[in-house]
C-alpha cells in the first residue's frame, strides 16, 4: 500500500479549496434520461483523490449518529445472549455423583431460602418424603438418641403408626392426644419385634410406650382359651414394687377395654390360692411384682411354655432391691427355644420372645447384667441420661434439723394439694403424719410397713383427694402417678442422686410443670457433690452454700451416685 505525504495548505489556499467545493455541490446536474455508464467513465468524471479526502475528513469533519445513554439496568442485559432451549439448561440437573454440591451462581440465594423453608416445614412432611436428615432433625428436636441396627423411623402422629382402629380409639379414650418422645421411637422398634434397652426421666410416658406395641401384637395372637390357657400368657410384665404394678395394670386395662386380651395384676401380700385359681381362667398378659410371680412359679401355678414378650420396668430398681437372682430364675423358666439368636431372620420373629428392659437411669454394670437376655437391641434414651426432667423447678434449702417442722409447716400454708412429702425412714413417716394433722391437714401414710390393703386405700384416698397431703418413704418414688401433682418435699434429703431423681420426678409428668424443694442438713454432706452435679446438669440454680461449700471448692471429684 503506497503511503502518502501530508500537504501542508496556508489559509488562504484552504479557504480557496473550500470554496471550489461548496460551488461546486450547489451547480444543478441536468436532467438526462437513465442510461448506462461504465465504471471508466464515471471514474474520469470523478477523480479519486486520497489526498484530498484526507483533509476533507481532517478539517471539515463527518456526520456521525448521537451517542445514546444506555441505562443502568440493560447494561448488561445483552452481553451474554445465547439462542438455548431451556430444557438444555443444565444448572439443576442431578449429579449422582456430587449430590450435596453447594449452590453457586445467580440463583444461589434463591436456593439457600428453599432450603431453610424446606427444614421448617419437615414437622408437616408426609412420612414417605422425609430423608434421613429430616429424621434426624426430628429427632434432636424431641431429645430423642438412637443407637443399634435397624432402628426405624419415629412417628409424629398416632396415625404413622399403622395400629388397629380399635387400639387408636382406645389410645384416644386413655388421653393420649400425641405421642410422647419416648412412644415415638420405642412404640415402632417394638411393632418390628426387636429387643429394645429405653432410658427416659420419670413421668414421660414409658408405659404406654412398651403396652402399645405389646397390646397390638398380642392381638393378632389366638385368644387364649381353657385349653391354651395351661401354658401361660403370651405377655409379662415386672414392676419393682406393688404400687407400679397396679398402675401398669390401669394402664393396661384401658387400652384393652375394647379387645378380646385380658390382664391381671398379680401382687404380693394377697392370698396365693385365690390368686392360683385366677390364673386358670387364663390371661394374655400378666403384670407382677418378681417375688410372687417367681412363688406361682415354683408351685406351679403359672408356665411360660407361650411367653413371647417380656417387659423389665424400673430395670435399675430391680437391681437396688437386689431382684437379679430372683428376675434370671424366673427368665429361665421361659423355653429356650422361644429365645431369638443373634441373626433372627424376621418371619422367625414373630415366634420368637421380645425382650424390652425400660429404666429413668441406667448404666454399663446394669446394662452387663442383661446382655445375655438381649438379641441386637435397639438402644432410645430421651433427653441425655441423668439429667432428669427440665419440667421441674429445684429447689435445696439448707438449715438444721431442729428447723424441718417449722420450714414444712410454713411451705404448706402457702401450696396447693395434692403434696407428696419423703422421708428415710417409717417412723418419721408416722411422727410427721401425726404432726400435720395437728394443724388441720388431711394426711394419708405409706411405708413397707403397712400391709397391702392398707397401702392400696392410702393410695387411692391420696388419688381421690381423701388426703391432701401423701408422707411416704421411697415405697412412693416410683410408679405413682397422681393427677395435678405440683409439688414434692424431700424433708429428709435421699441418700443417693437416683432415689433424688425418682422422688422428684413425681411431680412435672408427661407436660406438666412442678416443683420440688429439698431440706438440706449439715448431716447430709455427701450428697453435697452429686446435687450440685445433678442441678447444674439440669440448669437449676445452685444456692450459695452448696456453690461455696469447702469441700466442693477444693476439687473434690463429682460423682453421681
Amino acid at each position: 500500500m503506497a503511503e502518502f505525504k501530508p500537504i501542508f495548505l496556508s489559509k488562504e489556499e484552504r479557504a480557496k479549496l473550500k470554496k471550489e467545493l461548496e460551488e461546486t455541490q450547489k451547480v444543478p446536474q441536468p436532467a438526462s434520461k437513465p442510461r448506462s455508464r461504465s465504471p471508466r467513465k464515471e471514474e474520469k468524471s470523478i477523480p479519486v483523490n486520497h489526498e484530498f479526502d484526507s483533509i476533507k475528513s481532517r478539517y471539515l469533519g463527518q456526520n456521525k449518529p448521537a451517542p445514546t445513554i444506555q441505562k443502568p439496568s440493560e447494561k448488561f442485559r445483552q452481553v451474554f445472549k445465547f439462542e438455548w432451549d431451556p430444557t438444555e439448561d443444565t444448572t439443576f440437573i442431578e449429579n449422582s455423583l456430587n449430590p450435596e454440591r453447594i449452590p453457586f451462581g445467580i440463583k444461589s440465594k434463591q436456593n439457600s431460602r428453599d432450603i431453610v423453608s424446606e427444614e421448617i416445614k419437615e414437622e408437616n412432611k408426609h412420612a414417605s418424603l422425609m430423608t434421613d436428615r429430616d429424621w434426624k432433625i426430628f429427632r434432636e428436636n424431641n431429645e430423642i438418641y438412637v443407637r443399634g441396627q435397624n432402628i426405624p423411623p419415629p412417628i409424629r402422629t398416632w396415625s404413622e403408626s399403622n395400629l388397629s382402629q380399635d387400639l387408636l380409639s382406645a389410645i384416644r379414650r386413655a388421653g393420649y392426644a400425641s405421642p410422647l418422645p419416648i412412644q415415638m421411637q420405642a412404640i415402632p422398634i417394638g411393632l418390628q419385634r426387636s429387643d429394645l434397652i429405653a432410658l427416659a426421666p420419670t413421668g414421660s410416658g414409658k408405659s404406654a410406650a412398651y403396652l402399645i406395641p405389646m397390646i397390638s401384637t398380642i392381638a393378632k395372637f389366638p385368644k387364649i382359651n381353657d385349653q391354651t390357657a395351661l401354658d401361660g400368657p403370651y405377655g409379662i410384665i415386672l414392676s419393682p414394687t406393688r404400687e407400679l404394678a397396679q398402675q401398669i395394670h390401669q394402664e393396661a386395662t384401658k387400652l384393652t377395654k375394647s379387645s378380646d386380651i385380658k390382664c391381671y395384676c398379680l401382687l404380693g401380700g394377697k392370698d396365693l390360692e385365690i390368686q392360683s385359681a385366677e390364673l386358670t381362667r387364663g390371661y394374655e398378659i400378666i403384670i407382677a411384682t418378681p417375688g410372687r410371680f417367681l412363688e406361682c412359679l415354683q408351685h406351679q401355678y403359672l408356665v411360660l411354655n407361650q411367653c413371647l414378650w417380656v417387659v423389665i420396668d424400673e430395670a435399675d430398681k430391680m437391681i437396688l432391691l437386689e431382684l437379679q437372682e430372683t428376675l434370671d430364675k424366673i427368665l429361665n423358666c421361659i423355653p429356650k427355644e422361644l429365645w431369638k439368636e443373634n441373626n433372627e431372620n424376621e418371619e422367625n420373629k414373630t415366634y420368637k420372645l421380645t425382650f424390652n428392659l425400660f429404666s429413668a437411669t441406667m448404666d454399663s454394670e446394669i446394662e452387663n447384667l442383661w446382655k445375655k437376655y438381649l438379641k441386637n437391641p435397639g438402644y432410645v434414651s430421651i433427653k441425655e441420661p441423668g439429667t432428669g426432667s427440665s419440667k421441674i423447678t429445684q429447689s435445696l434449702k439448707f438449715l438444721r434439723e431442729n428447723d424441718k417442722r417449722r420450714e414444712i409447716k410454713r411451705i404448706l400454708e402457702k401450696a396447693k394439694p395434692p403434696i407428696i412429702v419423703f422421708v428415710n425412714h417409717k417412723n418419721e413417716a408416722d411422727e410427721l403424719s401425726r404432726f400435720l394433722q395437728k394443724f388441720g391437714w388431711r394426711v394419708g401414710c405409706l411405708h413397707g410397713g403397712k400391709n397391702q390393703e392398707a397401702r392400696e386405700a392410702t393410695m387411692e384416698g391420696f388419688r381421690s383427694h381423701k388426703f391432701q397431703i401423701l408422707v411416704t418413704t421411697n415405697l412412693a418414688s416410683r410408679g405413682i402417678d397422681v393427677k395435678d401433682l405440683q409439688l414434692v418435699i424431700n424433708y429428709d434429703c435421699p441418700t443417693t442422686i437416683t432415689d433424688y431423681e425418682h422422688r422428684i420426678g413425681r411431680t412435672g409428668r408427661v407436660n406438666n410443670l412442678g416443683k420440688a424443694i429439698t431440706f438440706v442438713t449439715p448431716q447430709d454432706e455427701e450428697m453435697f457433690a452429686p446435687l450440685k452435679s445433678f442441678l447444674e446438669n439440669n440448669s437449676q440454680v445452685i444456692p450459695h452454700e452448696l456453690a461455696n461449700h469447702p469441700r466442693l471448692k477444693n476439687g473434690d471429684d463429682i460423682i453421681l451416685n
